[in-house]
């Protein structure tokens, strides 16, 4: 512990706090605007993408979207990705397992039945058997299993709807390699700007 009569002397003035907070919310506007240029870009080619994937720049943003929520970083990747992966065989169990219960119950028992088994038996194979795999992000199943919904199971665009959520994954992963170069970048010249002030 240091005592009061060692530690430095540090005379901040309201000139230098307020810039200091200017500096920060300038780092703050220009991290956000140049971290979100990737989006923006990928967004922006959607525009010239053919149909089936051309219409489903909502799926992009379902991988960004969940790819940002879980630490959208390289060594992610294969977590994310390989949770995204089993998400297909879930999203086909749910949905072969309520087409199969509906041969012989009506719609809303099949739709129950076929939701509560496969949930529950999506939970207790993520906790119980791929904890600490690499398809250990039980909420990144998720999207795999609603677009295969979504497209009301076609599977002339299902395939598309996936290769769209991985852009998006892709894209927050680019995102957040371009905000971390900007970000380290301002950090070199905000401690440049403290040491001649000093």
């Amino acid at each position: 512990m240091l005592l009061p009569s060692k530690v430095p002397e540090l005379s901040i003035s309201l000139w230098s706090r307020n810039r200091m907070e200017m500096i920060m919310s300038a780092k703050l506007f220009k991290t956000s605007i140049w971290g979100a240029l990737p989006c923006a870009i990928t967004c922006m080619l959607y525009m010239f993408l053919p149909l089936p994937i051309g219409g489903l720049l909502w799926c992009m943003f379902v991988g960004y979207c969940t790819t940002n929520m879980n630490g959208p970083t390289f060594k992610n990747l294969p977590h994310i990705w390989g949770s995204y992966a089993l998400g297909i065989l879930w999203a086909l169990a749910f949905w072969y397992g309520y087409a199969w219960l509906a041969t012989f119950l009506p719609l809303w028992a099949a739709m129950l039945l076929s939701i509560w088994i496969v949930t529950a038996a999506l939970c207790i194979v993520n906790i119980g058997l791929l904890k600490n795999t690499v398809m250990d992000i039980l909420p990144l199943y998720f999207p795999s299993v609603f677009t295969l919904f979504a497209c009301g199971g076609d599977f002339s665009v299902y395939p598309w709807m996936i290769v769209s959520i991985l852009i998006g994954s892709l894209t927050a992963m680019i995102g957040t390699v371009v905000w971390v170069k900007v970000e380290s970048g301002n950090t070199k010249k905000l401690a440049q700007e403290q040491t001649q002030e000093v």
